[in-house]
């Protein structure tokens, strides 16, 4: 024959059988001849590698309000000198890939995204010889929630007020926002004029005809703070 085939699914009885993954293996050949068995010197045929192994078990986690953070399982792939490539986007079909990372490691960092936004990541491998494997699952993961920004308190009569807040970075409109207000500095849910409610809007009345049912007292101080709802339900720090 003019061909053989080393590796798991090959005839050559030399001892090869299995090959590692993602790695360079280079070829000689020599001829021998049949009826005087005299042999050839070698001729260098040339090197391919073999394939990587496609990641597994991605797991993405928010790492900060502007990053998430996405690892892997290298599985058979060598450690440090296989390439990957991680993906994320806003999309679940990755229409758009909104950021791409290219690394040695099993792990990778996106920054520089929208707060409180809702991300889906995947990974593939690439071999020596630049053929990419088939991407892991789509994971979903989300940044952080920022802090809501400051605004004055308005609208302040004897039977209501109006919050005011800033998106402060957030995804706006589609962050839930959590309001508090007390006669406690603290916000103490003990405390018995405690009252909450959640919106998507950057203001809340509360009080008398309010979307925040409570009946202030007049000539009462009165303390307000406001979260903004984050991704698997975590709440920012508050404002």
């Amino acid at each position: 024959n003019t061909s053989v085939q080393f590796g798991s699914a090959g005839a050559v009885g030399n001892g090869i059988t299995q090959l590692s993954t993602n790695t360079v293996y280079y070829f000689q050949v020599q001829s021998t001849n049949s009826a005087t068995g005299v042999v050839s010197a070698f001729l260098n045929i040339g090197s391919t590698s073999t394939w990587a192994v496609a990641p597994a078990s991605p797991a993405a986690n928010p790492v900060s309000t502007a990053a998430v953070g996405l690892n892997w399982d290298i599985g058979s792939n060598p450690a440090g000198l296989t390439s990957y490539t991680a993906e994320l986007s806003t999309s679940s079909s990755f229409a758009t890939i909104n950021v791409s990372s290219v690394t040695l490691n099993a792990s990778a960092t996106f920054f520089s995204l929208v707060s409180n936004t809702t991300f889906y990541v995947r990974v593939k491998a690439t071999n020596n010889s630049s053929v990419a494997t088939t991407y892991s699952a789509t994971v979903t993961s989300g940044t952080l929630a920022a802090a809501p920004g400051f605004a004055a308190i308005s609208a302040v009569n004897v039977s209501s007020l109006t919050a005011n807040w800033t998106a402060n970075g957030n995804l706006f409109p589609g962050t839930t926002f959590v309001m508090s207000l007390s006669t406690s500095s603290g916000i103490d849910i003990a405390d018995g004029t405690f009252s909450s409610g959640t919106t998507l809007s950057s203001s809340a009345v509360f009080g008398s005809g309010g979307g925040v049912s409570v009946t202030l007292t007049p000539n009462t101080t009165y303390y307000l703070k406001v979260n903004s709802l984050g991704f698997s339900g975590r709440q920012s720090t508050p404002t």
